[in-house]
């Protein structure tokens, strides 16, 4: 409630542009504008350094035909288990799968995911 400033002033009262202000009317203003103000210096995000830095690190694979690929995920595949990653050298999707040669070696198959849109 906003009071003439010729009556008596109250310890609860103070002046704003030549009027007495009550204390309980502008209190919840006060105490919302700190709240605020100490929600969002307390909620400020880390600097920029402590963000992760970019990964061009990339995992070589050569296929059966002697032929190089190279993935952004190391493919870690078993025997006879087939995953499909993204090939960065030939730009398409491709089946890996994993299997025995005659001499019991580890032999990667690859071969292009049939939705690669190439």
């Amino acid at each position: 409630m906003i009071k003439n400033h010729y009556r008596m002033r109250d310890s609860k009262m103070f002046k704003i542009q030549r009027r007495y202000i009550e204390w309980e009317d502008v209190k919840h203003t006060v105490y919302l504008t700190t709240l605020f103000i100490l929600l969002n210096l307390l909620t400020c995000a880390p600097a920029i350094e402590s963000h992760p830095t970019w990964n061009d690190e990339h995992f070589p694979l050569v296929d059966s035909g002697k032929k190089l690929h190279t993935y952004k995920k190391e493919p870690k595949i078993g025997y006879y288990e087939e995953y499909v990653y993204y090939c960065v050298t030939h730009y398409n999707w491709e089946h890996i799968k994993a299997v025995y040669d005659k001499d019991m070696n580890k032999v990667y198959r690859v071969r292009r995911h049939k939705k690669s849109f190439k």
